[in-house]
């Protein structure tokens, strides 16, 4: 007979606001108490996904959960098999690890709850600093990743706001425009020797002055292939959430698709 508290879980499964967090607590109580604890872990490392626990962590999470077994311990299977059905059942949590159900909780009235969901409003959006771009062929040198990693280095230091993955690909495409890896090596160097923040054309060079026309075909072609990734993830998220209302938008993607296709097969190297 388990002898787990009663305060773990006074929100009762009929205060939930969730169909999937109903089906949890139907069949185990402790379900949300084991949620909002891997969430909680999360944010204490800044990171958003569950890392590897040991079986002597979770007999003292469970423990501190009131999940008691009859000797008074932990209960680790009932802990595991909580974390399973979060994992297999509802697909809260990813075979990586990643969180995606941030979004999900029982229904509360307090303000520290309150105060709870904003976080997990933050953590969603943080999700998509975890995001790296790919490097576009030109610059996908030694050289230039060790010039990039000291200028994230540079930002740090600085205590500068890290850089979204956005951002960062669109830094990466104008560097390879203005002539490719030495330019961009430059460019970072400029920065940090002159104290700016952001990154730009070194001086005695303008945009597109070094490097030769290959690496302005190669910057084009890097550019449409990334469009063309956009896009097709685009189409990939309406053709599986949109519904029938969002046909025309589907229509509209497939056509700006056909229409990069042609432009790569079209494109030749300069010169």
């Amino acid at each position: 007979m388990r002898t787990t508290p009663n305060v773990w879980y006074r929100n009762s499964v009929y205060m939930m606001d969730d169909k999937e967090m109903i089906y949890l607590q139907k069949r185990d109580c402790a379900s949300c108490a084991v949620w909002e604890w891997i969430k909680s872990d999360c944010w204490k490392r800044t990171r958003p996904d569950m890392r590897e626990i040991s079986r002597i962590e979770k007999e003292g999470v469970a423990e501190s959960l009131g999940m008691l077994t009859a000797e008074g311990l932990g209960d680790t299977e009932r802990f595991e098999t909580i974390v399973d059905r979060i994992v297999n059942d509802v697909e809260w949590i990813g075979e990586d690890g990643a969180i995606k159900g941030w979004d999900k909780w029982q229904s509360v009235n307090t303000k520290v709850e309150d105060a709870a969901r904003k976080r997990v409003e933050y953590w969603k959006d943080r999700t998509e600093e975890y995001d790296t771009p790919e490097m576009p062929d030109p610059l996908d040198t030694d050289e230039f990743k060790i010039a990039w990693e000291e200028y994230l280095k540079y930002r740090r230091q600085n205590g500068w706001k890290k850089l979204k993955p956005m951002s960062v690909s669109k830094l990466w495409g104008e560097m390879v425009g203005w002539g490719g890896p030495d330019v961009g090596i430059a460019a970072i160097n400029q920065t940090i020797t002159k104290g700016w923040q952001g990154v730009f054309p070194p001086k005695n060079q303008g945009a597109g002055e070094s490097g030769g026309k290959s690496t302005s075909y190669a910057g084009k072609l890097w550019a449409l292939e990334t469009h063309k990734k956009t896009l097709q993830a685009e189409l990939a998220q309406l053709r599986e959430w949109g519904g029938k209302e969002k046909a025309g938008e589907r229509k509209e993607i497939a056509v700006k698709l056909r229409e990069i296709g042609t432009k790569i097969k079209n494109l030749e190297p300069e010169g």
